[in-house]
């Protein structure tokens, strides 16, 4: 596993796209950052904001089948 330190974070293209575009992927110590190639604009994503978003997509999930 790769260990991300604060002075070289981890950046990495994905096989997902979104409008024909790779995702970017940046993984620092502290959050993670989004960003589609060719574009300037990021998103930023602590961990604990992003592990409190797939438990919430979770629940909303389990709702969903137990109508």
């Amino acid at each position: 596993m790769t260990t991300i330190k604060p002075a070289t974070p981890v950046k990495r293209e994905t096989a997902a796209t979104v409008r024909r575009r790779h995702v970017i992927v940046e993984l620092h110590p502290q959050h993670i950052v989004l960003r589609l190639k060719g574009e300037r604009h990021s998103f930023t994503l602590t961990y604990e904001r992003l592990i409190w978003r797939c438990y919430q997509m979770a629940a909303e999930q389990l709702h969903k089948e137990r109508r």
